[in-house]
């Protein structure tokens, strides 16, 4: 992901899962302060929930990215590859993306965080 040449910037959260019940960390919260502050999420969520993805109600375990989100629909736009294999925006509920991060059979919650590096100077050569 152009880590080398500096044009993202990639941070790492890692969660052990029973640390989020005892803390009560509001993983929704991070997620909008990280968009907020120009991060692109990345992480794993319980994907046989979500209607529209190949695997609803077929398969588990799958990433996701987040690409923005609208508090008064109360949801985040996430992007992907849906059931007719078409790349494109969709949305999650708030109260969905919770219950699908947590619904996960992993020892350990990770998240990735990607910005892009202000300073890059992007130049077309056509």
């Amino acid at each position: 992901y152009f880590g080398e040449d500096k044009i993202l910037f990639e941070q790492n959260v890692s969660l052990i899962r029973e640390f989020y019940g005892l803390f009560g960390f509001d993983i929704l919260k991070l997620f909008r302060d990280m968009l907020n502050n120009g991060h692109y999420i990345q992480s794993c969520y319980n994907e046989e929930y979500i209607p529209g993805k190949w695997a609803y109600q077929n398969s588990y375990y799958h990433d996701f990215w987040l690409i923005g989100y609208d508090d008064i629909k109360e949801v985040f736009f996430s992007v992907g590859y849906l059931k007719d294999q078409k790349f494109q925006r969709y949305e999650i509920q708030y109260s969905d993306m919770l219950q699908f991060i947590l619904t996960l059979k992993i020892e350990k919650l990770w998240f990735k965080f990607w910005s892009y590096n202000p300073d890059v100077k992007f130049v077309y050569h056509g």
